[in-house]
């Protein structure tokens, strides 16, 4: 009868086994551990020499665990085969973890044959997973849905040609409460609202967070009574007093409603005409809803008014460029900065780029004025230069300028005819590139990086798309966005989304920089997880293109 243990071939070779922190173990043809290390008998609380000639029935707390076990095993020794599995196991303390685990058939003279198996632990791996694909779904202020999940809700009503209603919802005035009160408390109140919508919603309908005040609900197979009564129960809900820090805050919605199929059966022809709708709405007073309708010409009137007064904007000079510079992590060294737009109106003063970009974006001006950001980038690149100043400049790319026909040889003979080589140029690009034709805007983006562009990818993590853009871009650089940035010291949430972004860009080779950084604290936090590089005010605000090597001097001497 063979002996069925494995030899103590040496005290070095159990020292070395033990050292490992992955489970390795060997079991005889009949299930019994034959050898196991003490990776294997910590998780189990048994001793590693006690483990051997026991089964996993003898000693697993979860019994259906361990004849999945032994199913392994046995397929294993009939087959001849390695074996890679997933697994899920109950350890002794009753935690639930995740392994990795490789099985190997083996036959020895000294035990007959058997199954040698190493077992990975990814529980924290496979938790960070999730945590990034929640990111990607889920709004992160609010823990709603984001738009990414609205194409993915919306899709099998449309094809399946049932009755559905789209309802575009706008928090009226909102940027009151954060340009009073600040964004802290905005932030809350849109947490609190967000509750409510969720609260009302049916469990067959759906609510998402556009981004902003924004938020969309589907309705599923309901009537248009049905529809009005719930527009006006939104209204009711939204209407509520809210309290924050001893405050009691109040506030009103418009609500555009478009309903499949009348209105469209394609969720962009949708959403136009809820936001077509919506604009009525709060063109005719606010707090309100309007159902979409062909007559919608107050609505165009409003967005034929903006695109001639961009358009003025363009032709007046009234657009300004300012640059912020980007500082080294490591070395403190100012290499880079970014063009940051500005629109000085001569009627209204300062318009924030949250207001006209959109605006731009939505009438087709964004193509005009994206050119004019490149022209101007070029000019202040080409006078850095002149002057001795080895900067590295980037520009934020629409998706709509990107995709436009012939851009890739327009930005060629623009840096060209400026005398810029196109490696001091770069193109900051968000997740919205991937609302249009992916291929065509890969191919573009990759044509560029080879020829020394560099491409980055902004405000990450508030946009809606799926993870795997970042395989798919030719990227080399990460920007956090400032919203998570704000609080990664005092909200241990932020703190473990910022740090799972930060792993996720080291993975993929990406340098990380960090937007809006403002508190030497977050500069300690960033440094600890490895961001390579700041951009905030605590290190340089926007300035003049002409100001930038005053900065640079500056920085050099302190």
């Amino acid at each position: 009868m063979r002996k069925k243990s494995i030899p103590a071939a040496s005290s070095f070779f159990r020292q070395m086994i033990d050292l490992v922190p992955h489970f390795i173990f060997a079991k005889d043809a009949e299930g019994r551990y034959i050898l196991a290390n003490e990776a294997v008998a910590k998780a189990y609380g048994i001793s590693a020499e006690r483990i051997c000639q026991l089964c996993d029935a003898d000693f697993a707390p979860n019994a259906e665990e361990a004849a999945g076990f032994r199913r392994d095993d046995l397929e294993v020794l009939r087959s001849g085969k390695i074996k890679y599995i997933n697994e899920v196991i109950t350890d002794c303390d009753g935690n639930v973890r995740d392994l990795m685990t490789t099985k190997v058939p083996f036959d020895s003279p000294e035990t007959g044959p058997g199954v040698l198996g190493i077992c990975i632990d990814v529980t924290e791996r496979n938790a960070a997973l999730r945590k990034i694909a929640y990111l990607a779904e889920h709004c992160h202020l609010t823990g709603l849905p984001n738009r990414s999940q609205l194409s993915v809700f919306l899709e099998e009503p449309i094809q399946n040609g049932e009755s559905c209603a789209l309802l575009f919802v706008d928090l009226d005035q909102f940027k009151q409460i954060n340009d009073s009160l600040g964004h802290c408390v905005g932030d809350v109140f849109l947490q609190l609202i967000s509750a409510r919508f969720e609260q009302a919603r049916d469990p067959k309908d759906f609510v998402c967070r556009l981004g902003g005040d924004e938020f969309i609900f589907v309705l599923r197979n309901t009537s248009t009574d049905a529809v009005s009564a719930f527009s006006s129960e939104l209204l009711r809900i939204v209407a509520e007093p809210v309290a924050i820090n001893g405050m009691t805050l109040m506030i009103t919605c418009s609500i555009g409603v478009a309903q499949s199929p009348e209105h469209g059966t394609a969720e962009d022809v949708l959403m136009k005409h809820a936001d077509a709708a919506l604009y009525k709405a709060k063109k005719l007073g606010r707090n309100a809803f309007q159902w979409y309708t062909e007559e919608l010409q107050h609505a165009a009137d409003r967005r034929l008014f903006v695109y001639n007064e961009l358009q003025a904007a363009v032709r007046n000079g009234e657009l300004e460029l300012l640059v912020q510079p980007i500082v080294d992590a490591q070395s403190g060294v100012y290499g880079s900065a970014e063009a940051l737009l500005r629109w000085h109106s001569r009627e209204r003063g300062l318009i924030s780029p949250d207001e006209f970009i959109p605006l731009a974006e939505e009438s087709g001006l964004i193509r005009v004025i994206g050119n004019w950001v490149i022209e101007e980038a070029c000019r202040m690149q080409r006078a850095w230069l002149d002057r001795g100043i080895d900067f590295h400049l980037s520009v934020n790319l629409s998706a709509q300028q990107l995709l436009e026909p012939g851009f890739e040889h327009y930005f060629r003979e623009t840096c060209s005819a400026a005398g810029v080589p196109l490696e001091k140029i770069g193109l900051e690009i968000t997740e919205g590139v991937l609302l249009g034709d992916v291929e065509a805007a890969c191919g573009v983006l990759s044509s560029l990086s080879d020829s020394g562009v560099t491409v980055s990818v902004d405000d990450f993590g508030v946009g809606y798309s799926s993870l795997s853009y970042l395989r798919r871009l030719p990227l080399s650089i990460l920007k956090i966005d400032r919203s998570f940035v704000k609080d990664c010291v005092e909200n241990p949430d932020d703190a473990t989304l910022v740090r799972t972004i930060i792993m996720l860009a080291k993975n993929l080779k990406l340098q990380v920089v960090a937007e809006g950084v403002e508190t030497e604290a977050q500069v300690n936090f960033l440094c600890s997880e490895g961001v390579d590089f700041f951009q905030g005010y605590l290190f340089a605000k926007p300035m003049l293109a002409g100001d930038v090597a005053v900065h640079l001097e500056e920085s050099a001497l302190r």
